[in-house]
């Protein structure tokens, strides 16, 4: 290689190398408190000319001689004069274009206080506490930046509750159907997106939608109302493709609501990643010597509702599984009809199915008709 080659890339080098610090750390404050047996969010004017007169979560850049750990605790005693709250790191966001000045890396930092035992000690700057329900917009909100075509919807379900759902699109000139994708309980849609071109690559629409307190999602969480939620998202998908276009698909902790939607309405076909026989079992596998079926407010009996499906049931169940057990998940075995096939992932673990030819194979065979 040239004298003259070894510089040019050492230029290129060291321009990347200065892009890299051009990225600003910021941290976010979430303080929860409940007062009267009511949960607020404690939210401040913005300062900023893009979002004035918008509330704003308690933030502000991390500076060049503070540890970012540091820096909730001096923000929420400069805007609050609180000092005495423990505060938890909870989430880190880093998506292009989420701040008018600039990449900015923003890590969240939340707490669950009791709003008469904290008392704000500074007012004087717009802070006030907001019922969680009437929140509606603030100030930096997030926008999703998917990689393939896609639209996002709120779906206001009642006064105080709306769905997020994000919908992956395929031309109306190709598209087979939709999938309606109940994900898992960590996080939100932006986990599960990177899922959708296993659908639709095969020609399918994926829906996905957050639950309650889950991403957009805003309301009160509980096992009816998650049940209630999906029966709307499956009407909103009624409203345009037949029943035979639907597939009903859950993941994880999402597979007991697809289970319980599949038991009420018709469908092309269920399937099931990682499901249990019932949210208690998954509990009571790291818990043995508690009575965890009266202490938990969920139970999503699974194996109660595939009785009821008259669609086919695929199941895909890893044997290395380390959250829900693959000896929890073939109790559903017994239950399955002819038509349905429950298939095992040797080796597959929790969240790693679709690194292995035999699941993303047999998806792309049950979707190719």
């Amino acid at each position: 290689m040239s004298e003259t080659s070894n510089i040019k890339t050492a230029e290129i080098e060291k321009i990347s190398h200065q892009e890299y610090f051009n990225i600003a750390v910021s941290v976010d404050c979430v303080i929860f408190g409940y007062e009267n047996k009511e949960l607020k969010v404690l939210l401040i004017k913005s300062d900023l000319e893009e979002f004035k007169g918008m509330w704003s979560l308690l933030g502000d850049l991390v500076r060049p001689d503070e540890n970012i750990e540091s820096a909730p605790y001096r923000v929420l005693r400069q805007r609050t004069g609180l000092d005495d709250v423990y505060l938890d790191q909870v989430y880190t966001f880093g998506d292009l274009g989420r701040h008018p000045s600039g990449r900015v890396i923003t890590t969240a930092y939340y707490s669950l206080i009791n709003i008469k035992h904290h008392k704000l000690k500074l007012t004087h700057n717009e802070l006030h506490w907001h019922k969680l329900n009437d929140v509606k917009k603030l100030a930096f909100d997030h926008k999703y930046n998917f990689s393939i075509p896609y639209k996002e919807i709120n779906l206001r379900v009642t006064d105080s509750r709306n769905l997020g759902i994000v919908q992956f699109t395929v031309p109306d000139s190709v598209c087979k159907g939709v999938v309606l994708y109940f994900h898992g309980n960590m996080r939100n849609i932006e986990r599960y997106a990177p899922h959708a071109t296993q659908f639709t690559r095969n020609k399918y629409e994926v829906w996905m939608m957050d639950y309650p307190g889950y991403g957009k999602s805003t309301g009160e969480r509980s096992e009816q109302g998650l049940y209630d939620d999906a029966l709307e998202f499956y009407k909103m998908a009624r409203a345009r493709f037949p029943k035979d276009s639907i597939i009903i698909y859950g993941k994880s902790m999402g597979t007991g609501i697809a289970a319980q939607l599949a038991s009420i309405r018709d469908c092309k076909r269920l399937i099931l990643e990682t499901p249990y026989y019932d949210f208690p079992s998954v509990i009571q596998h790291y818990f043995p010597i508690y009575p965890v079926s009266l202490m938990l407010h969920y139970q999503l009996p699974t194996h109660e509702y595939i009785e009821m499906v008259k669609a086919p049931i695929t199941i895909f169940h890893g044997t290395d599984d380390g959250v829900i057990t693959s000896s929890n998940a073939k109790r559903l075995i017994p239950l399955l009809g002819k038509k349905d096939e429950f298939i095992s992932i040797k080796k597959g673990s929790h969240n790693d199915l679709y690194e292995f030819p035999q699941c993303t194979k047999k998806i792309d065979s049950l979707l190719s008709f």
